[in-house]
């Protein structure tokens, strides 16, 4: 058994966008900015992390709960029209031909996840979803692919991560897992770590994985 654990924004769901638009609203009514606060820094941490330390950095005085629940009816204001990023579906589709086991590792809250899974009729290609509501530490700690694994059944050496930031690169490579990295337009803040290979699109991870699929068949 071969098991494919893959990030869910800026992945396969091509969120980041909005993300970054409820996020920058949300620093700039805290009396943040972009500079001080850049989207970057938080793409990977789990809500409850990105609200705590957001409450501690600008907001002391306000509520924590408050916080978060603000921060989620916007973001779920936004994730309405979130499409799939260009190929991913594609890719699932024949991923799943091949005989991966398909596994989705989320910072996102599960609902939410599963809800666009669902509209964007992704849902039967998926086995399983891990989302920051199951892990106490979220990425970039490995917690969240420690968990994935037990869920596939499968040890590090039959599984591949596909991400997009460096916090889930982080995550998966201290879980022992090799990763791809989807980076469509490239990130020159970032000197992505040894071992990972790098994907301009669904193309390139496409051939990647077939390549690395013989191998470990």
């Amino acid at each position: 058994m071969r098991a494919l654990l893959v990030d869910l924004d800026g992945t396969i769901a091509d969120s980041l966008p909005v993300l970054r638009s409820v996020f920058e609203d949300f620093v700039h009514r805290l009396g943040g900015s972009q500079l001080s606060h850049p989207f970057e820094r938080f793409n990977g941490p789990t809500l409850e992390q990105i609200v705590a330390t957001l409450k501690k950095e600008l907001a002391p005085t306000r509520s924590a709960s408050d916080l978060l629940k603000r921060y989620n009816f916007a973001i779920d204001q936004a994730y309405a029209g979130v499409a799939p990023c260009p190929g991913a579906s594609e890719f699932l589709a024949k991923a799943r031909t091949m005989g991966w086991r398909l596994i989705i590792v989320t910072s996102n809250a599960r609902a939410r996840a599963a809800m666009w899974l669902e509209r964007t009729g992704l849902a039967p290609l998926v086995d399983g979803l891990i989302s920051a509501d199951q892990v106490r530490r979220g990425k970039p700690a490995p917690d969240p692919y420690l968990v994935a694994l037990d869920l596939a059944d499968v040890t590090a050496s039959n599984a591949l991560v596909i991400e997009d930031s460096p916090q889930g690169v982080q995550a998966a490579q201290s879980a022992g897992l090799s990763v791809i990295v989807y980076q469509p337009f490239g990130r020159a803040d970032c000197d992505w770590p040894e071992g990972v290979t790098l994907c301009r699109d669904y193309a390139a991870i496409t051939e990647a994985v077939v390549a690395i699929d013989k191998i470990v068949r």
